[in-house]
């Protein structure tokens, strides 16, 4: 039987009362769902996702909270240079670039001005 079963106190015994009664299993049950109602405690990853038309970007910033292996791991099933990321990686790049010689043009004008 499965612990989603419900039973009355006047049931047959059986493999459902042979743990410690019902009694035990609501105690169980309780703690578990007591576990899956709490809030997540800590602090919680600033997602930002931004929309361009059909498509978008997400970025996630927070603490890793990962085991090490588990991140090499992942690292090795999820390549980031890959050609399927490769023009996101360019666009990055280039609006990265775009945006360093825009201040730093700034910045030679107004040291020119002084």
């Amino acid at each position: 039987m499965s612990q989603n079963h419900i039973s009355l106190a006047n049931e047959p015994g059986g493999f459902f009362w042979s743990g410690g009664g019902a009694k035990s299993l609501i105690t169980h049950e309780g703690v578990a769902t007591g576990e899956a109602a709490k809030p997540a405690t800590g602090s919680r990853p600033a997602d930002l996702r931004l929309h361009f038309g059909n498509y978008f970007v997400r970025i996630i910033a927070g603490k890793e909270r990962r085991s090490p292996d588990r991140i090499r791991k992942e690292r090795k099933e999820n390549p980031a240079f890959t050609l399927r990321n490769l023009p996101l990686i360019l666009a990055i790049w280039l609006l990265s670039s775009c945006a360093l010689l825009y201040f730093l043009s700034r910045t030679m004008q107004i040291l020119s001005q002084m």
